[in-house]
């Protein structure tokens, strides 16, 4: 029940992280195209929807609660 926890535990800290705080695979990257030339990839768009955003603290907040249960349970 204790490894369940630790799961949760993690599982729950990822969904209430900012999704656009960590430049990833969908940042901004300035390529270049020859000596001259520089393109710019598109980027992610930072603007979440503040239901979604709502929605995945409430489940990170879930997550962790039962995290600590399973914890308590398994100690």
């Amino acid at each position: 029940m204790a490894a369940a926890g630790l799961i949760l535990l993690i599982v729950g800290f990822v969904l209430i992280v900012p999704s656009g705080g960590i430049a990833g695979s969908s940042a901004h990257r300035n390529i270049r195209m020859g000596p001259t030339h520089l393109s710019t990839t598109p980027g992610y768009d930072d603007e979440d929807d503040p239901r979604r955003t709502r929605r995945r603290i409430i489940a990170g907040l879930v997550t962790l609660a039962a995290a600590g249960v399973c914890l308590a349970i398994g100690l």
